[in-house]
């Protein structure tokens, strides 16, 4: 990282990013052509486990097609998002925080870890309870699940 005095090392801050985010944005790519797109998503992050991020889609498209020839990933999501207004325009910055990863992906198939990973999504998406999700829905949707192997953070504060 460049700017080391950005860096965000402390797995809480990163932590709180990840919480406050609704959007991720999932980098994949094959044959030298990539392709990002944002998606809502869920996660669980535990002490001794890694950051794992859950998102849905439909169970045919360009997502599934890249992610079946090539399974490795990168991940963005930021926020803390302002303008600093200086005297001079050439000195105006802008205030964000974010996290980028990079893992691995699976295509989830057993239907009660698609279940899971679809009731992390809601509860991060709509908050804590239980949603019913019926097997039709269940049946419908592809859930992926990104293992993190490495995460970075950054912060401009002012």
């Amino acid at each position: 990282m460049r700017r080391k005095d950005r860096e965000i090392t402390d797995q809480k801050a990163l932590l709180e990013i990840v919480q406050n985010s609704a959007v991720c944005r999932l980098g994949l790519a094959v044959d030298s052509r990539p392709y990002v797109v944002p998606l809502n998503f869920g996660y669980t992050w535990g002490e001794n486990e890694p950051l794992t991020l859950y998102f849905h889609c439909s169970k045919e498209g360009l997502k599934l097609d890249m992610l079946a020839q090539n399974n490795l990933v990168c991940f963005e999501m930021d926020g803390e998002h302002q303008l600093l207004r200086r005297e001079n325009p050439s000195d105006y910055s802008f205030a964000y925080a974010s996290v980028i990863g990079w893992g691995r992906a699976a295509i989830l198939t057993e239907e009660a870890e698609k279940l899971r990973g679809l009731q992390i999504l809601m509860e991060h998406q709509a908050g804590p309870g239980s949603y019913a999700i019926s097997e039709a829905d269940l049946a419908r949707v592809a859930v992926i699940a990104v293992k993190a192997e490495e995460i970075t953070g950054k912060r401009n504060s002012g």
